[in-house]
């Protein structure tokens, strides 16, 4: 597989004015460029991203691999994502062409008997109040999203794993 910095042809626009040269590495970085003929991952983390090709690598795909990396970015980067969240997935089929969604935002009581109270209530009672937190489904949606989409080779404790790993030994 050759270079992505040398793979495109395209000149850059020349000017009437001035002469400019094709840079070959268009895009400069601090971060080094990783070549796979097979997979091909990118977080923020490079270590997030690193787990997320041991899933691919052994065997897992690309759902099983996405379930594992939002876990290692939970730990490297909780800020942007976590267990104390929502999740909220699109999965294409390549075989049926469809879209599929996953909801894993936070899911309210069944029987819930508050709404009139919740209409009731002013805007600053509103924001103190139990009823303006949700119950955070991240956890959930990682769950549903392994279920209906998985290969099926991993279990969701096996895919966690390595963030906890990561969580307790750096």
């Amino acid at each position: 597989m050759g270079d992505w910095h040398a793979s495109s042809n395209l000149e850059e626009p020349q000017s009437t004015t001035t002469t400019t040269t094709h840079n070959p590495k268009p895009y400069i970085s601090r971060t080094s460029p990783q070549i796979y003929p097979h997979a091909a991952v990118a977080t923020s983390q490079p270590l997030a991203s690193s787990i997320g090709l041991h899933i691919l690598r052994s065997g897992g795909n690309a759902t099983d691999a996405s379930i594992a990396i939002v876990a290692a970015l939970a730990v490297t980067e909780p800020c942007s994502t976590g267990l104390g969240g929502d999740f909220f997935a699109l999965h294409y089929n390549n075989e049926t062409h469809d879209v599929t969604c996953v909801n894993g935002s936070g899911r309210s009581p069944a029987d819930i008997q508050a709404v009139e109270e919740i209409h009731r209530l002013s805007e600053e009672e509103w924001m103190f109040s139990p009823h303006s937190v949700t119950v955070p489904g991240a956890a959930r949606g990682w769950e549903d999203m392994l279920t209906k989409h998985g290969s099926g080779s991993f279990t969701l404790s096996q895919l966690v794993e390595p963030a906890a790993l990561l969580a307790e030994e750096g």
